[in-house]
Parts: structure tokens; sequence; C-alpha cells
């Protein structure tokens, strides 16, 4: 009499089955377990007859060349008339070291001025894109298919 008792109960994984029990969910936060197949991308538990012919290259088998980049000093201005003069509609945003730090496109450049959130004298750092996935040259080509499917545009960096 007069003692406490403490019952812990553990919680079931219901709550969590959309995260934890999602191979997707694993590999987008680069959870991985061989052994049980865990967050393994699709391609891994194929066999060489079951995938498409591009699945198993890598990144650097597209033989890409450096991207043009800007500094994020450079004007909105001057980043949409690079952009347009040299045919791309996106580009990477070095810092002043030399490391990416966003990307900038031509529709987002355009559609921010138009809308007042920023001028064409201002900086490109104040409308670029400042979250991003990145890819190796050794990303699997099925890996950077699975990205797209979520997001527009991947940076390929090499360290």
């Amino acid at each position: 009499k007069g003692k406490r008792v403490v019952v812990i109960m553990p919680d079931s994984i219901r709550n969590y089955m959309t995260k934890q029990l999602s191979d997707e969910w694993l590999w987008e936060h680069g959870i991985e377990d061989k052994a049980r197949g865990f967050g393994m991308s699709d391609l891994s538990k194929l066999s060489d007859d079951e995938v498409a012919w591009w699945a198993r290259k890598t990144v650097n088998d597209l033989k890409l060349k450096t991207p043009l980049t800007v500094r994020t000093d450079v004007t909105c201005e001057d980043a949409v008339q690079i952009m347009k003069e040299n045919g791309f509609d996106q580009l990477p945003v070095l810092d002043s070291e030399g490391g990416v730090v966003g990307v900038v496109t031509e529709g987002n450049l355009e559609a921010a001025m138009i809308q007042g959130r920023c001028k064409a004298a201002d900086e490109v750092s104040k409308a670029m894109f400042k979250r991003f996935r990145q890819v190796q040259l050794d990303t699997p080509l099925v890996d950077l298919a699975r990205i797209f499917d979520r997001d527009h545009f991947a940076l390929v960096v090499t360290s």
C-alpha cells in the first residue's frame, strides 16, 4: 500500500505506417537495409530482364557538361538575360566561395518581377530557390527518375 506502479505500454506502428513502412519514405531519407530489402529502390529487387535499359545507368553516363552558373550578386534582370542568350531556363547560384546555394529559373524570376516580389535590379539571391535536391555522378538513373516524380529539377554535384 502507498506504492505507485507504472506500466509502460509499447505503442504500435499504426500511427507511423505511412512513413516507416513505406519504401519510398525510407529511400527519400537515405534509410536502407539491403539484407531485409527496406528502403531500397524498386530496381534493387528486380533482375536485369525486369528493368528498363537505362535504369542501371548512372548520372555520369549522361555525359553532362558543366552548367553555366551565376553568383548571388547577379541581378535578376541579368540572370534572365543570361538564360535567354544561352538557351537555359534555370541556373545554379553560387556563393563567393563557389558553393551552390540555390537555383533560379527564368519563369520564377519573371513572375517575381511582374508580381513585385523583387525588382529587376535586385540580386538573384532574393528570388532563388534555396531548397533543391542534389545527386552525385554515381546516382542511378532510376533514383533520379524517382526524384523527378516529386521535384522539377536536381543539381548534379561532384563533391
